[in-house]
């Protein structure tokens, strides 16, 4: 599976002309086998190690795993990124995101609230 995404990165790179020289890092999820948040069990493949070899790109992974083992629901980086994107814009109202995956996953912010997160996930997504 990882060599597939070996493949995948090095046709990104080709496709947006860029050497790997040019790109800082590489975020891996890995493909979720099993993902049981509320007893503490998610279960990913891939092989961020293999990825960063093949690619000679520094990988970050296994941040879901992370985010469970610290009482997260495994989707540590959507909420953050939909912080920063909406922040960005300077949305004065309450807002939502829908992320719709595997699983669905709900972000909620409230800039009069300095921008406090509250994120979950909702239910099947693209995985039915």
């Amino acid at each position: 599976l990882t060599l597939k995404h070996v493949e995948a990165v090095r046709q990104l790179l080709a496709e947006a002309g860029l050497k790997r020289e040019d790109v800082d890092l590489v975020g891996f999820h890995g493909q979720t086998l099993f993902h049981k948040p509320a007893a503490g069990i998610t279960v990913q493949i891939g092989d961020g190690a293999l990825l960063a070899r093949e690619t000679g790109i520094d990988v970050v992974h296994d941040f879901r795993s992370a985010d469970v083992a610290a009482g997260g629901q495994g989707a540590p980086l959507a909420p953050l990124y939909h912080q920063a994107l909406a922040l960005s814009d300077n949305i004065s109202a309450p807002f939502a995101f829908l992320n719709l995956g595997g699983v669905g996953n709900l972000t909620w912010i409230d800039p009069a609230e300095g921008g406090q997160i509250l994120a979950f996930d909702t239910g099947p997504g693209n995985g039915l």
